[in-house]
């Protein structure tokens, strides 16, 4: 019954598939299997490193075999809070996480892709999502999605130019923002 030691992600499971031709299966320990008495029996283990055994056997005849799960965590991936900025201005996204490979897309309006920290140069308001994976043992990417709005542009107009009259007042009525500021 060879089998080979693998590494799963924490909270999956694993299939066995032993090379066997026995009729009968005992799996264990039994309390970490959807059903122990298969030959192709699926299990959900839940420490750092489980020792899995199986005898299968034919009639009176048996063997045996043992086969080590180890589980790893999965990336932990965030892209940060969700940012705003002004017309064609820059943003810097800075995510966070454990990883050892970081990936932000879409790449095109990425000063550096794969840099946990990078400036975006979105067309508009944009979703950038970052993409974690590891080293350790598990397979599997873990994603993240941060939002950058753009805040439309700022078409301030100040009114057409005039002539005034010293010393009377001059009502100035400008458009095209919420918020104004004149000078002097």
């Amino acid at each position: 019954l060879p089998l080979k030691d693998t590494i799963i992600c924490r909270g999956d499971s694993v299939t066995f598939r032993p090379n066997s031709d026995g009729l009968y299966y005992a799996w264990s320990p039994p309390g970490l299997f959807t059903n122990p008495k298969i030959k192709n029996a699926v299990a959900v283990p839940v420490l750092p490193s489980t020792p899995f055994t199986v005898v299968s056997s034919i009639g009176k005849c048996n063997t045996s075999g043992t086969v080590t799960v180890r589980t790893v965590p999965y990336p932990v991936v965030e892209a940060g809070d969700p940012l705003s900025i002004c017309f064609r201005d820059t943003a810097t996204l800075v995510g966070s996480g454990i990883a050892s490979t970081w990936l932000w897309s879409p790449a095109r309006f990425l000063s550096s892709p794969t840099s946990i920290t990078t400036k975006a140069f979105p067309p508009g308001t944009s979703k950038f999502i970052l993409r974690g994976t590891d080293t350790l043992g598990c397979p599997k990417a873990v994603f993240d999605t941060i939002l950058v709005t753009m805040i439309p542009k700022v078409n301030a107009f100040a009114g057409n130019d005039t002539a005034v009259v010293v010393n009377q007042p001059l009502q100035l009525n400008a458009t095209g923002a919420a918020f104004y500021q004149w000078s002097p």
